[in-house]
Parts: C-alpha cells; sequence; structure tokens
C-alpha cells in the first residue's frame, strides 16, 4: 500500500494530485461534526500525510475543495489553536505547529464546537434528569462514553497507515 489515508484497508486520501476522499467518507464527517470542524479535521488529516511539508491554501483547496474564504477562515483558527502555524514568503504555507502524534480528535474537536456536544441528551432535550431517565439514556451513555473515549485517545498519526507495516 502506498503513501495515504486509510479506512478499512481501502485508500481514502493519497498523496498525489488529485487528492480526493470517497464521499462516504465525507459524509461522515458532517454527519458528526459541524462543517468548521469537518473542514478542520480535513485540513489536519491531509497535511498529516506528509507532516513535514509546507502546505499553501491553493494545493488545500485544489485537493480538498473546501471552499476558498471558509478554508481561510479554518485555517486562521487552526493555527491560532496552536495545531499548524503560518509559514511566511516565497514557499510559505502552513506546517504542524506541533507533532501529529500529539494532536488528539477531542482537542480540535473542542476547539472547534467543544466536546459538550457529544455530552448532551441524545433526544436533544435541554435539561435531561438523571432520575427518571429517558428511554434513549441508558443506550446513549454507553454509546456517548465510547465515542469521547476514541476521540480522547485518537491521534492525527493514528489516522495514518504506515505502509512499511502493511508491504511487510
Amino acid at each position: 500500500m502506498g503513501e495515504g489515508l486509510y479506512k478499512n484497508n481501502k485508500k481514502i486520501m493519497g498523496t498525489g494530485k488529485n487528492i480526493t476522499f470517497i464521499k462516504q467518507y465525507k459524509d461522515v464527517l458532517f454527519m458528526i461534526f459541524s462543517k468548521s470542524c469537518s473542514y478542520a479535521l480535513r485540513v489536519l488529516m491531509f497535511m498529516a500525510v506528509k507532516p513535514d511539508e509546507v502546505h499553501t491554501a491553493p494545493v488545500l483547496y485544489e485537493n480538498l475543495r473546501i471552499p476558498n474564504r471558509y478554508l481561510r477562515r479554518v485555517l486562521t483558527h487552526l493555527a491560532k489553536s496552536g495545531f499548524i502555524r503560518s509559514v511566511r514568503g516565497i514557499g510559505g504555507g502552513f506546517t504542524f505547529q506541533k507533532p501529529i502524534d500529539q494532536i488528539y480528535l477531542s482537542e480540535v474537536i473542542d476547539h472547534f464546537e467543544g466536546m459538550e456536544t457529544f455530552r448532551g441528551c441524545v433526544l436533544g432535550v435541554a435539561d435531561c434528569k438523571v432520575s427518571p431517565r429517558c428511554n434513549m439514556h441508558m443506550l446513549w451513555e454507553e454509546t456517548q462514553g465510547k465515542i469521547l473515549e476514541t476521540f480522547s485517545r485518537t491521534t492525527l498519526q493514528m489516522l495514518l497507515v504506515n505502509p512499511d507495516l502493511v508491504n511487510g
């Protein structure tokens, strides 16, 4: 398997000029997260394929097809949050501020929409009481715990597949 981002051993993002996400994968991100958070995660995952390179906004736009004005706002927010940094001048763009094995999904999500989004009532009840519990409370509580745990222990590095390990 070549370099890239994989899901279930299927390449969903490569490193060539025409990098695209499988539509289903994009839909999953938009189903779970806000548009801003989805875009931020897509940008970071794209950059994580080649973490030591400087990534320009035009190249990110060309590959991810995030609307240009929105992309620039997301990049600014990612930089202000300390995930990436801006490199000025000729050959400038964006690169990681810290190693990708130290960037947890929960941190990114928290900066863009807050982890509280995943702690609320699944039925949308503003004041879901512990007693008496709603019909979905028990089911959601277990699922919610697993989701929060997964986001808290998953780094950008963990989302990448090492091609050497696969090709042995």
